[in-house]
């Protein structure tokens, strides 16, 4: 388990590819979007990267951590800010 970098936002946004299909526990949802809705990838990465790059004094940062085996992402935690008010406190888990 690492932080992931500029150089892993592709296998970052194909493990958000894959891990938005699976299903959760009994059939409910592993996370807030339905498995067929539809994202702007291109838009999505370049929020990633955006907000990886933002200062945690700064409102919208965000940092995710990756678990990497033969160059495919397993796994993640992703914590990020959502708003000013917020700054001392991260979210964990939600995309």
């Amino acid at each position: 388990i690492r932080p992931a970098t500029y150089n892993d936002i592709t296998n970052v946004i194909e493990h958000d590819k894959r891990h938005m299909k699976e299903p959760g526990f009994n059939g409910s949802l592993s996370h807030p979007f339905l498995p067929d809705h539809e994202f702007n990838w291109e838009e999505r990465k370049k929020e990633r990267l955006h907000s990886w790059t933002k200062p945690i004094t700064e409102e919208g940062w965000s940092r995710s951590f990756i678990l990497v085996q033969d160059d495919v992402v397993l796994g993640h935690v992703h914590l990020k800010n959502l708003f000013s008010g917020t700054l001392h406190r991260a979210q964990l888990g939600r995309l």
